[in-house]
């Protein structure tokens, strides 16, 4: 069963503000994810970078349609990069960092674990 949660997201260039945004997935999904940013959280987020500290590093995860879209918003926009792209399917994953010129993994884990920058995840 899906099911639909919201999440506040920061606004890195706006210190403090947070705008909520509202996803769908299956229950163990959710569970999964926010372990996961809890993790990070904790963790500090250190760790090198290659991105402008002014900008927001976001990893996409999924190749479809709105991943297509997310990539190619996050590279015109000045207050984003990309940090990375994530997809099971090998096909997706080496026409989209072909396409937009960033590492692609086929785990967020593996992701996350690579690109220590990222700031966001957008699913």
């Amino acid at each position: 069963m899906r099911r639909v949660f919201s999440m506040a997201v920061a606004d890195a260039s706006t210190p403090g503000r947070a705008a909520r945004r509202f996803f769908s997935a299956e229950q163990a999904e959710i569970l999964a994810l926010k372990a996961e940013v809890a993790r990070l959280q904790s963790a500090g987020g250190g760790g090198s970078t290659n991105v402008d500290d002014t900008r927001s590093s976001i990893v996409v995860v999924g190749g479809g349609r709105m991943g297509e879209i997310r990539c190619r918003d996050i590279m015109s926009s000045p207050r984003a990069s990309l940090a990375g792209f994530v997809d099971h399917d090998v096909t997706a994953r080496d026409t989209f960092a072909g396409r937009y010129g960033c590492n692609s993994f086929a785990t967020l884990e593996q992701a996350l674990i690579s690109a220590p920058a990222a700031k966001s995840v957008w699913v």
